[in-house]
Formats: structure tokens, C-alpha cells, sequence
């Protein structure tokens, strides 16, 4: 079950979306509310989780792989 925050966060998606981003980690999920929906930039990111800018650039492209992947999975799903 969603906690208060991510219920919030998730009022303002899709349905697609609000199912892709539950198929995501939690530590997924904080990066795309840092990044894409705050639009903190990645070296506050870097700073707040104590990672390198480039660890937080290379799971951010990963984990926006791997969102477009689940939609795409859903999508699919939802015309058959």
C-alpha cells in the first residue's frame, strides 16, 4: 500500500504511470520524484543520497529505461 507521499505523487499520473512506477524500487521511485518531478538538480540529488553525479546519471537512465519498458508492457497488455 502506497504511503501518504507517494499517493500524492501518484494522483498526478496516469493509471499507466502510476502501474509503472509501482513496478519500480523505492529508491527508483525517490530518484524520479527528485529528478523529473521537483527537477532537483543532480548534483543536489548526489549530495542528498551521498552518491557520485554519476551514479545518480547512470541509475536515473536506467531506472527512465526501465519505466518506458513497463508502459510500453502495460500498454500492450491493456489492447489485448
Amino acid at each position: 500500500r502506497p504511503n501518504p507521499e507517494q499517493e500524492l505523487l501518484f494522483s498526478e499520473f496516469s493509471d499507466e504511470m502510476v502501474k509503472a512506477l509501482s513496478s519500480l524500487t523505492e529508491e527508483q521511485r525517490e530518484l524520479i520524484r527528485m529528478a523529473d518531478v521537483e527537477q532537483i538538480p543532480y548534483n543536489e540529488i548526489a549530495e542528498k543520497l551521498g552518491r557520485p553525479v554519476g551514479t545518480i546519471r547512470s541509475r536515473l537512465h536506467r531506472t527512465h529505461k526501465q519505466l518506458r519498458r513497463e508502459i510500453e508492457t502495460i500498454r500492450l497488455r491493456e489492447q489485448d
